[in-house]
């Protein structure tokens, strides 16, 4: 955690199937970071642009997954409407369930990803 007053940041984990998933969230003026995973690397980041009635996103590096997270990271930074980057360290297979996590966290908890 940082001392910085111009960033927030929240810890959460939820399990997606069987098993347990760590999220790391961290806000910054204008735009949010967003890690998941299971342990502690950094294996794919994309980002998210909020466009006027849209949103663009783009594969920074690591695996694509055929652009689902890449994907993921479009809708997230259309429904915070800011700039969001994502890191992903899971399989493609539980894209879907973290999606659903995350979607169920904002709508519950919109100011930590704010």
């Amino acid at each position: 955690m940082t001392d910085n007053p111009n960033i927030r940041e929240h810890k959460f984990s939820s399990k997606c199937g069987e098993e347990l998933i760590h999220f790391y969230v961290a806000v910054f003026s204008g735009s949010t970071y967003i890690w998941v995973g299971r342990d502690c690397r950094l294996s794919a980041l994309s980002l998210g642009l909020p466009i006027t009635g849209e949103s663009k996103s783009t594969q920074i590096f690591g695996e694509s997954f055929e652009g689902s997270v890449q994907y993921m990271t479009e809708r997230l930074s259309k429904k915070l409407n800011r700039q969001v980057l994502m890191s992903y360290t899971l399989s493609q297979e539980q894209a879907f369930g973290v999606e659903k996590i995350l979607a169920e966290k904002i709508q519950n908890e919109l100011e930590l990803f704010t």
